[in-house]
């Protein structure tokens, strides 16, 4: 059986999680990246959004 790691980049043990080396910055434009790829929400998929983010409940908890 072979050992696997389970440490982050910090060094910190993180049982069923693999490593994630490199840098915050690198993270964020890989993220951009998959962003920029996406094709742009239809106007339903943005009134749904909307709607969820200003339901009365939701501004009662923030």
């Amino acid at each position: 059986m072979t050992a696997r790691n389970h440490t982050t980049a910090a060094g910190v043990p993180t049982p069923g999680r693999p490593a994630r080396p490199g840098r915050p910055a690198d993270y964020w434009d890989r993220i951009r990246r998959i962003v920029d790829q996406a094709p742009p929400l239809t106007t339903e998929q943005r009134a749904t959004i909307r709607a969820a983010f200003h339901q009365p409940t939701a501004r009662e908890a923030a």
